[in-house]
């Protein structure tokens, strides 16, 4: 349902866990795949707990979202969503065992949603990410 939508009061009483479109804390906020492509960051999903501050609580676990030779947005974006349910699925094994983000641990700042003309504009240059960061085939 997004941090910004729970009080600040409930996450300090209760523990949630958010799964993240982004590779926290490199990609952090709303439209996570469109920014990291933008950005030219590697894509991938992250667990973590939520705290008063945008996708900065305790990193649980990330995961690499393969591009492979090929992918159109359409394939990689239903890989990536794919992949962020298989890791909610099993968050239960990454609760009190955090393992290292798997980008610089800097955090960045959090972003908005992207206008429709840069995503239009992203989705245009898709292709040079794509080769950029497809991973050989196995």
């Amino acid at each position: 349902c997004g941090a910004g939508l729970l009080p600040a009061s409930l996450v300090e009483q209760v523990p949630v866990i958010n799964a993240h479109p982004g590779l926290i804390p490199a990609v952090r906020g709303l439209d996570a795949f469109l920014w990291a492509i933008h950005d030219g960051q590697p894509l991938g999903v992250s667990l973590h707990k939520l705290d008063a501050d945008i996708d900065a609580g305790e990193h649980l676990i990330s995961r690499r979202t393969k591009v492979r030779p090929g992918d159109d947005i359409f394939d990689l974006s239903a890989r990536h969503y794919q992949n962020e349910i298989d890791l909610m699925i099993g968050f239960q094994q990454y609760l009190g065992k955090p393992d290292k983000p798997l980008v610089d641990p800097t955090p960045r700042p959090p972003r908005k949603r992207m206008p429709a003309d840069l995503a239009r504009e992203t989705v245009a240059r898709f292709p040079n990410y794509a080769k950029k960061f497809a991973w050989p085939d196995q």
